[in-house]
This record gives C-alpha cells, sequence and structure tokens, in this order.
C-alpha cells in the first residue's frame, strides 16, 4: 500500500492498532541478536486523530525531573514532560506513581495539567512550577488523556502512559565557594 499522504488521519476503529505502511517514518530501540533485529519500542511518526466518544491516546516524548533542594543558595531544578496526543479537546494530566514498599500497592499523585495545542499536531509541554511541592521524588508517572482508560482488543491501555523517570536533573549552588572556582596548576 503506498504511505499516507494526509496530514491527519481519523481512524474509524482506535480499539485496533493501526498498520504500518511503507514510507512511514519509524523510530525504534532494539538489540542485534544472531543476526535479527530485537525490537522493543517502535514509534511510528505519523499523525493519527481520534474524536467523538473515541478514546484519546498520548505519547511521551521526553521527561525531565528536576531534583529540588530546599536550601536558600541552590537554584531550583525544573521538571518538564513533553509529548503528543490524537485528541485536542482531552485534558492531559501527570501523575506521580508512589508506590508502598511493604505492600507493593501503587497510589497516585496529581502533579499538573495541560490541554494539548490543537494547532501544533496536538503537540503538549508542561513545565512544572519550581516553587511548589511535588512530593517525594518516583520511578514512574502516569500520563492520562481525559478521564477514562479503555482496554484495547490489543491489550493497550488507552488513555494512560506509564512513563518512567528518562533524565533526573539535580539542583546546582548558585555560589561556589572561593576554595572550588580557583583552579590550580602546578
Amino acid at each position: 500500500m503506498p504511505p499516507s499522504t494526509n496530514a491527519a488521519s481519523v481512524i474509524p476503529d482506535p480499539l485496533h492498532m493501526a498498520p504500518l505502511r511503507v514510507g512511514d517514518y519509524i523510530e525504534y530501540s532494539g538489540v542485534q541478536y544472531n543476526g535479527e533485529t530485537i525490537v522493543y519500542g517502535l514509534v511510528a511518526n505519523i499523525d493519527i486523530r481520534t474524536s467523538g466518544t473515541q478514546p484519546g491516546f498520548v505519547r511521551v516524548e521526553d521527561a525531565i525531573v528536576g531534583i529540588g533542594d530546599t536550601g536558600a543558595d541552590v537554584e531550583a531544578a525544573r521538571s518538564r514532560f513533553i509529548g503528543l496526543a490524537t485528541r485536542s479537546d482531552l485534558l492531559i494530566s501527570i501523575y506521580a506513581v508512589d508506590q508502598n514498599p511493604c505492600t507493593g500497592k501503587e497510589t497516585e499523585r496529581l502533579i499538573t495539567s495541560v490541554t494539548p495545542d490543537g494547532s501544533n499536531r496536538n503537540k503538549w509541554s508542561i513545565d512544572v512550577p519550581r516553587n511548589i511541592n511535588n512530593g517525594f521524588y518516583t520511578r514512574n508517572y502516569h500520563i492520562k488523556i481525559g478521564n477514562s482508560i479503555t482496554e484495547t482488543s490489543d491489550g493497550i491501555k488507552a488513555g494512560l502512559y506509564v512513563q518512567p523517570g528518562q533524565s533526573y536533573v539535580h539542583s546546582l549552588p548558585l555560589f561556589l565557594p572561593l576554595s572550588q572556582t580557583r583552579l590550580v596548576y602546578t
């Protein structure tokens, strides 16, 4: 089949995976083993949209988590999440996932929310304000679009993306002591 020439495609049944076509631009991650590439992550960069009663899907391109410090002489590290969505009319919310070390039970803690930019391929970006207390740092984040999660016939949870922290940014001191700024060459 020839590649799709539409800028955006609305699929009739979003509960089934969209097929890849020759000419689709893909990004993949994998390992080489015995002459084969074993792919464990694949993203097809095509603009699929859903609407009406169809569920929304969300993808995260980058997740940067700032590690805060309460010292007065330390800059505040920012947290930022960037991604794409299939719908621009649904709110996207970021939740930190806290896990009880004794029981393993997971609970969600709302960090912040945003509406996707419908004029820019439904791209969204969230800059978490520096001065808010996000609580403890966590290993995983849930990114949700809308209020409901629907499991597709392919086992995908539409409306939920589980994002591990990709990049942790530590705070830096605003002023270094004189002994640390002086370079001595011998």
